[in-house]
């Protein structure tokens, strides 16, 4: 009986395949009697090849994911003395280094995959009124790394966005930084910040801090790691409802600063930092 049914599950799946593709057939010819060149119009909007091969149809260049990405690479150096005061960096899948420059400039280092037939760069930069702005072309490119330094190490408000690249920032002196990734991780690591904040969906987050500041941070289901100084001098919130808190401070109502960590099914973690 197995067998049987087995054969005939077969047989329906094979006919049903055999008319399946003879529809297609069909409509394909009239397709092409009403409109000869509806082949050509196929492959350039979807950027692959489409051609005749015995009575049938040969397509190439699928492994594009109907793109022509190409390799590219740009640095941008700006001048230090142009005082830039605010950083702003919003991309949709690079993932972001933030790091001290090595001399008294900015430099803007990307690296990725890009279709050139859509965008020539793979980021937008521009500077006006102390800001210093980075985008990225979320459309047209794809395994894209940015890296930005920073002259002295410091910029007094910083904004990083993206929604699946990471976010590496270390050496970095701000009054003001604002972090944001949807699943990606956010590390930053021997920073100098009075006001931090940081938020992930799905991403961990790790914070090392230099100074005591406030810090808040906000995640679903990534950990959540803090280390920072004078905690025992800090009002402290941290809540998590399915993981595992460790935090040896108790709560100052009159703390000078304040840290506030929440997460729904991550782990928090506090510890101070030496002097």
């Amino acid at each position: 009986m197995k067998q049987n049914f087995l054969a005939k599950l077969f047989i329906g799946f094979f006919i049903l395949t055999f008319v399946s593709f003879s529809i297609a057939g069909y409509a394909t010819k009239r397709a092409r009697t009403e409109e000869p060149d509806v082949l050509a119009k196929i492959g350039n909007y979807y950027k692959i090849n489409i051609t005749d091969s015995n009575g049938g149809f040969y397509i190439s260049g699928m492994g594009r994911s109907f793109k022509n990405y190409e390799k590219a690479d740009r640095t941008w150096d700006i001048n230090g003395q142009m005082h830039l005061e605010n950083l702003t960096v919003s991309t949709r899948a690079a993932d972001v280094v933030l790091e001290k420059s090595p001399d008294s400039n900015f430099h803007i280092i990307a690296k990725g995959m890009i279709d050139k037939s859509e965008s020539s760069d793979l980021f937008e930069v521009g500077s006006n009124d102390n800001e210093l702005s980075i985008t990225d072309h979320d459309k047209h490119s794809k395994d894209v790394t940015l890296k930005v330094q920073i002259p002295n190490g410091f910029m007094k408000n910083m904004k990083i966005s993206t929604i699946s690249g990471d976010l590496k920032i270390s050496g970095i002196q701000s009054d003001e930084l604002k972090v944001v990734s949807i699943s990606g991780d956010i590390k930053l690591t021997e920073i100098s910040a009075k006001e931090i904040e940081a938020k992930s969906t799905s991403g961990d987050i790790n914070i090392d801090n230099r100074i005591a500041s406030n810090i808040e941070t906000k995640s679903i289901s990534g950990d959540v790691k803090v280390k920072s100084q004078d905690l025992d001098k800090s009002e402290i919130k941290v809540k998590s409802i399915s993981g595992t808190i460790v935090n040896p401070y108790r709560g100052v109502s009159d703390g000078k600063t304040r840290l506030t960590a929440n997460t729904i099914s991550g782990d928090i973690e506090i510890s101070g930092k030496a002097e």
